[in-house]
């Protein structure tokens, strides 16, 4: 007799479907150009079963750009524990961050839903769905401050001033015709901020 397949287990597999699919349809073809019924066919699912789930095609795309962002989050928490690991020192380990940030900005999935999409879709809520990149970059420069590497600044304020500027450099290579030179002014412009924030020795003092 064949196994039967717990309702909980079909309905998580179902949702899977439907998530791993949106995410591949609207990275090739963009939320406005991706229909309710592509993404059924596509997930091999009945029109109920997403409505089951998700509201309406909104709904769904707003749970791929969460879990788009979470990704993005995860391996910016692997990046800084893997130079952790290696025993770099903080500043080492932020500018390393820089080049990661900035790479990561050319994902297809990245560029197209969280940049290009998101700002439209979901207007200011794109940005202020923030919770994750907030924690993220809370990881690295709290750290730095209590090293003394960067100037003890108020670190909320500048935890969101620090989200905002990233949120907008993905948004900038993105939407560039010439991806290569975008990365590369931007990872210019962010490590000169970063430069900007390091506490500068007292004089006669050498660091």
């Amino acid at each position: 007799m064949a196994d039967v397949i717990p309702n909980a287990e079909r309905s998580e597999r179902t949702r899977r479907a439907l998530l791993e699919s949106a995410r591949e349809l609207f990275t090739k073809q963009g939320y406005l150009h991706t229909s309710v019924q592509q993404l059924i066919d596509h997930a091999g699912v009945s029109r109920g079963a997403l409505y089951h789930h998700y509201q309406d095609k909104r709904a769904l795309f707003i749970a791929v750009y969460e879990e788009e962002l979470a990704a993005l989050v995860r391996k910016t928490a692997i990046h800084i524990q893997t130079h952790m690991s290696a025993g770099d020192d903080m500043w080492q380990m932020t500018v390393a961050n820089v080049h990661a940030i900035v790479d990561n900005a050319v994902s297809p999935s990245v560029q197209r839903i969280m940049h290009i999409d998101a700002p439209v879709v979901l207007g200011r809520t794109a940005l202020q769905q923030n919770g994750p990149g907030l924690e993220a970059i809370r990881q690295v420069l709290e750290p730095l401050m209590d090293e003394s590497e960067v100037d003890p600044l108020p670190l909320d304020p500048l935890v969101h001033l620090f989200w905002a500027i990233l949120f907008e450099s993905h948004r900038y290579i993105a939407r560039t015709d010439d991806t290569s030179t975008a990365q590369e002014e931007m990872r210019t412009m962010l490590l000169r901020v970063c430069t900007g924030l390091r506490q500068r020795p007292s004089r006669g003092e050498r660091r």
